[in-house]
């Protein structure tokens, strides 16, 4: 009867255990929540990160089983490029001699540029023109005018600069240009002969006439070597009483008022110089640099929060009774086999160790 006991028990153990859970040695009456989240980024505002997160874990003695996973866009930023970009920059004019060096760097609206090349490029600073100057020399008659040098030095003020220059300048011919009327005289002195009567050149005239040689104007521009061409009496006048000579011969001045014409004839002369043109250099710089711009794209920055649920334990209540049924079975079991035995049939090795103790 030991040796059933014996295998009873150990049937009835390996029953017991059949009916634990594997992993789980007690139930537990703990309920809660467990969160655990991760925070990524991408373009992919529905990127998920469930890869993560374990589906089960096991954590300060307890099991907890993945319920959901939340997602939240933390942060939204624009993905920036590069793109090269140029600035030009040009200087003034440089003159002849002078030196210019461009900046290495520039800056300009936060953007730092490179200095990449530098042309340059020949400018004119001041237009060069033909200064001419001009001269003149006048004569009274054709024949001088006729007579004048070939070349003459003539000074004259440049208009543009204001400075005075002296150039030699050629003939280049004569010009007759308008007459002019200048006032002169003749002077005459009578003689008398007789009372009543002087006379000058042939010409006898009464003493007490006002105009003594009127209407003989002809006579008197030719006993000078003139002619009424040149010469315009406008009036004759006594100038001064009658008086006598050194013979003592009585005589009285008159006054011919005469307009004489003057003829102008002028001799021209010309020459002219180029003044070149004033240059300067302007130099153009070219900068590059690199500027920031929205892709178009967008970074998100995500936040995956996984909320685990606490694994309950299997109820002990339910472990009992499922374990005293099938004890009641086994009992029955074995109930059954002891009556199956007759009472005065022994195995052999009860017989044996009775026969040898």
């Amino acid at each position: 009867m030991k040796q059933y006991r014996v295998n009873i028990l150990a049937v009835m153990m390996a029953v017991f255990l059949s009916f634990l859970p594997p992993g789980e040695a007690y139930a537990s009456s703990d309920s809660g929540i467990m969160k655990k989240e991760v925070e990524y980024q991408g373009r992919d505002k529905a990127q998920k990160a469930d890869a993560y997160f374990q589906k089960k874990i096991v954590e300060d003695g307890s099991t907890w089983n993945l319920q959901e996973i939340r997602y939240e866009i933390v942060k939204e930023e624009p993905v920036m490029i590069s793109e090269p970009v140029t600035e030009t920059v040009k200087s003034g004019v440089v003159n002849a001699g002078e030196t210019y060096l461009p900046a290495e760097t520039v800056s300009k609206e936060g953007i730092t540029y490179k200095l990449s090349e530098t042309t340059e490029n020949e400018v004119v600073v001041k237009n060069g023109y033909i200064r001419r100057v001009t001269g003149y020399l006048e004569y009274d008659s054709l024949e001088k005018a006729k007579s004048a040098p070939a070349t003459k030095f003539v000074t004259a003020t440049d208009r543009r600069t204001g400075e005075d220059i002296s150039m030699k300048c050629g003939y280049v011919g004569i010009t007759r240009k308008t007459d002019t009327w200048e006032d002169t005289h003749i002077d005459i002195t009578f003689v008398s002969y007789d009372a009543d009567t002087f006379q000058w050149n042939q010409v006898t005239v009464p003493k007490n006439r006002e105009n003594p040689l009127k209407g003989y104007e002809d006579q008197l521009l030719k006993s000078v070597g003139e002619s009424q061409d040149n010469y315009r009496i406008r009036n004759i006048h006594w100038a001064g009483r009658a008086y006598k000579n050194e013979k003592g011969v009585l005589c009285r001045n008159a006054r011919a008022e005469v307009s004489k014409r003057t003829k102008h004839y002028r001799v021209n002369y010309s020459g002219e110089s180029t003044v070149e043109d004033i240059k300067g250099t302007v130099y153009t710089s070219v900068y590059t640099g690199l500027k920031e711009k929205d892709s178009g794209e967008r970074n998100y920055t995500i936040r995956a929060v996984a909320v685990y649920a606490k694994q309950r334990g299997i109820p002990i209540m339910g472990i009992t009774l499922g374990f005293l049924l099938i004890l009641l079975i086994v009992v029955g079991i074995i109930f059954i086999l002891k009556k199956k035995q007759k009472p005065g049939n022994k195995t052999a090795e009860q017989a044996g160790r009775n026969v040898y103790p």
